[in-house]
């Protein structure tokens, strides 16, 4: 297509991403990403290969991961902080905004545990609770949040908010239980045991373990923002960072309505 064409490949854990050539998805008159690879995708070839059961000739189909070069990244992916690792686990996302909008409203970094409690919830934890909340004071505002996961507890949460029975300031919901590491593109177990939440603990061990930890101190944050898109909510920044969820809809899907809402 031409010597500056790019070739974008993803990778992924979840499988929803999957859906990239959408209305509101599109950048110029290219998609934005050309290949999307899963988790699955990229184990399958080793678990060919290293099976007893394939033969040799079968295994040799599986041989793209030994062609692979070992490079570093480039440098729009070299840094990153403890608040970018977070957002593969429930509440992630939340506890790393929170931290970047305390700065932005009083000057100074939180403490590193200020916003913990949002996904600490035990009982949101272990499914008894379809959602965790918390309220947090930010330069004299108290901020009601709600973190939850899953489609159903995404579900009764909007129910709940539609009926008027909370109401948050903020609100994160992840499509796959426990969040992006427990996403339909991660590896199964023969065991069948949900590791999900096992995944995120590893995730906020690295955050904790981390020397940069918010999403404002990233150079290649603040890079990116100086000689690109100016500063948050900039109209380059609502262009390429946000999707517009109402200017699409769903293959085979008719006009989008309103759900009837029952209350019980």
């Amino acid at each position: 297509r031409g010597i500056d064409y790019r070739y974008c490949v993803s990778y992924y854990r979840g499988r929803d991403k999957k859906k990239i050539r959408r209305d509101g998805f599109e950048y110029e008159t290219e998609s934005e990403i050309d290949l999307i690879i899963e988790e699955n995708g990229m184990l399958y070839p080793i678990e060919i290969k290293q099976s007893p059961t394939v033969t040799a000739d079968e295994a040799s189909a599986f041989t793209v991961l030994d062609k692979v070069e070992e490079k570093p990244f480039d440098r729009i992916m070299g840094d990153y902080s403890g608040a970018g690792v977070i957002f593969g686990t429930t509440g992630g996302v939340m506890e790393a905004a929170l931290r970047t909008a305390s700065y932005m409203v009083t000057g100074k970094n939180p403490s590193t545990g200020a916003f913990g409690f949002v996904h600490a919830g035990k009982k949101f934890a272990e499914g008894e609770y379809p959602w965790q909340e918390a309220t947090y004071t930010i330069g004299g505002s108290k901020i009601r949040v709600a973190v939850t996961s899953g489609l159903r507890n995404a579900d009764r949460l909007c129910k709940a908010l539609l009926r008027g029975q909370v109401k948050y300031d903020f609100v994160e919901v992840m499509a796959c239980p426990t969040g992006c590491a427990g996403g339909g593109g991660q590896p199964f177990h023969r065991d069948d045991v949900e590791r999900g939440a096992t995944r995120g603990k590893v995730l906020r061990n690295l955050d904790e373990h981390m020397q940069m930890r918010f999403s404002h101190e990233n150079p290649d944050i603040q890079r990116l923002y100086s000689e690109a898109l100016g500063e948050p909510m900039s109209d380059a920044a609502e262009k390429l960072l946000h999707t517009d969820h109402e200017s699409w809809q769903m293959p085979d899907e008719g006009e989008p309505q309103t759900p009837d809402i029952h209350v019980v």
